[in-house]
């Protein structure tokens, strides 16, 4: 995920790290079971994560603290996308049984 000044990455290690290009630091949030997808909020707020333990984790992107966890789908080994809504208001993720 990109934001106007900033890189946001995930990776197999359960870790989403934050590039700040303006201040060439690192922030680095351990979410604990790797994660297969980032998407950020339009108001750039909040991070949503999906990880390989069938849950979606919506983040404070300041802090790093967990706003929300959802669940109810398979991901356990395929990388599924997952977004939020135009308005923030929605979750969507996918799953390896075909649903959303």
């Amino acid at each position: 995920a990109v934001s106007e000044h900033e890189v946001m990455t995930s990776s197999v290690d359960g870790a989403v790290r934050t590039y700040d290009l303006r201040a060439g630091a690192m922030i680095s949030d351990t979410v604990g079971s790797a994660i297969t997808n980032l998407a950020l909020s339009r108001d750039g707020h909040c991070i949503l994560a999906a990880s390989l333990d069938a849950r979606l984790r919506l983040l404070d992107k300041a802090t790093g603290g967990l706003l929300n966890t959802y669940k109810g789908h398979t991901h356990t080994q395929f990388k599924l996308g997952a977004c939020l809504s135009h308005d923030d208001a929605l979750v969507l993720g996918g799953s390896e049984d075909g649903f959303l």
